[in-house]
């Protein structure tokens, strides 16, 4: 077998540090003024008193003036003159390629920390390779990001913070969290993995803050944040399918999911748990007469109706080639999302989707003959390939419909049980009939 060729992006980068104060040192691109401000912000020490470890921390955050999403390494600089200065190399990802790395571990090889005299060049664009998987994680790496990802998608719209355990490697639990998620949602998260302050502003909110373990005080200074160390819903059904997705990344299409259906969805961390659970459902399906209208609710209780349409696509498709059980709920579900769906899926579906509706209403069947398009194709085959004793039965509960199912079907005028229905419109029938003749 072949090995796929990786595709090598091109990503910018800067360099901040101490020149008679904090300052940009070099860089690779020239961005907003609005931008470059929040560069230097963000490329200072994230507290006071920060305890900053030899490798230092990670911090990204999104440049939208620019277009270009900042993930930045801060070292500290204890060679320099003046208490408390820093290192900050930051690499700048395209949002466009943003969206395209499988890995975003494959941006943490890329930070280097200068030396002097010199600082090495930062002038020049960096390549990165797109690797084809993202990395697993393992052990307590794993075990660890249970806490994170509840604190994350239970409370969508507060800030988390999280005391960093020694023994566990934050920076790429966060990256790959980070990267587990669907484009739209990775370009607009926020994360620093040392704080000793809260680096949220106004309008830019940080999702996810860590603190030094032996801060004790540090949290008192997060007010109303989200602590992860003491968070809830560690058991929800839909955590269970993140976990395996970051120990397995993508192996059971959990990722290629997320990042299909979160394109349309542009109200950010809420729809995480809710798309987790959509797609175990979707694999439940065959197997459980559940699972297809589980998936319903949830799509109808937590998106508004333009939103999510792939999800909705994914299920409806799903439903009509699978499902066992169409009730009320799920053929409305179906034929509200039909256009969304592929003809040939339509095509595949299409007697299965009829012969239930026809079941619970023919009348609503044969409406679907005055629709354009996959309503009509599911009316059409679905009536062509009725039985007689199937259609009897229909027209038993719906005689106003005889003339137009002979019309289809002539054969019902040879069946005495046809003639025999009560308040069928014998003359229309025969009308019918007769005019089929005259052709």
């Amino acid at each position: 077998m072949a090995h796929a060729v990786r595709e090598r992006l091109k990503v910018q980068q800067t360099l901040h540090g101490y020149a008679e104060g904090h300052r940009m040192l070099a860089s690779s691109v020239s961005l907003s003024a609005k931008d470059m401000r929040t560069l230097l912000t963000m490329s200072d020490i994230s507290g006071p008193g920060a305890r900053i470890a030899p490798s230092g921390y990670l911090t990204g955050y999104p440049l939208a003036e620019s277009g270009v999403y900042a993930l930045a390494r801060t070292w500290a600089a204890p060679e320099m003159p003046r208490p408390g200065c820093v290192w900050t190399h930051t690499i700048l990802i395209d949002f466009a390629d943003l969206a395209t790395l499988a890995s975003l571990s494959e941006l943490d090889v890329l930070f280097r920390r200068p030396e002097l005299p010199t600082y090495g060049n930062y002038n020049k664009p960096l390549g990165v390779d797109n690797a084809p998987v993202a990395r697993a994680l393992t052990g307590d790496d794993l075990k660890w990001s249970r806490k994170l990802l509840p604190a994350l998608y239970r409370k969508p719209g507060e800030r988390v913070i999280a005391a960093r355990p020694g023994e566990v490697d934050v920076d790429s639990v966060v990256l790959a969290i980070w990267g587990q998620q669907w484009p739209r949602l990775r370009r607009g998260c926020r994360f620093c993995t040392l704080v000793a302050a809260d680096r949220s502003s106004d309008g830019n909110v940080f999702d996810l803050q860590l603190l030094h373990t032996t801060d004790r005080g540090s949290k008192a200074r997060f007010q109303k944040a989200v602590d992860a160390d003491t968070a809830t819903g560690l058991d929800a059904p839909w955590i269970e399918a993140a976990m395996s997705d970051l120990a397995n990344p993508d192996a059971f299409g959990l990722r290629s999911f997320l990042h299909a259906t979160g394109s349309d969805i542009d109200f950010g961390r809420v729809a995480f748990g809710s798309l987790c659970l959509v797609h175990q459902c979707l694999g439940e399906i065959p197997a459980s007469s559940n699972a297809f209208r589980t998936s319903i609710n949830v799509i109808t209780a937590e998106f508004p109706p333009n939103q999510a349409r792939s999800a909705r696509m994914a299920v409806a498709k799903m439903g009509m080639l699978h499902a066992d059980d169409f009730d009320d709920v799920a053929v409305d579900f179906i034929l509200r999302h039909l256009d969304l769906v592929d003809t040939d899926t339509v095509r595949s579906g299409a007697l299965r989707l009829g012969q239930a509706i026809w079941k619970v209403d023919p009348g609503r069947l044969v409406a679907l003959l005055e629709k354009d398009s996959s309503p009509q194709v599911v009316a059409e085959r679905t009536l062509a390939a009725l039985s007689v004793r199937e259609m009897l039965e229909g027209l038993e509960r719906a005689p106003a419909l005889a003339a137009v199912l002979l019309q289809r079907r002539q054969e019902l005028g040879r069946e005495a049980g046809f003639w025999a229905i009560q308040s069928i419109d014998i003359g229309e029938a025969f009308a019918v009939l007769g005019n089929d003749d005259d052709k």
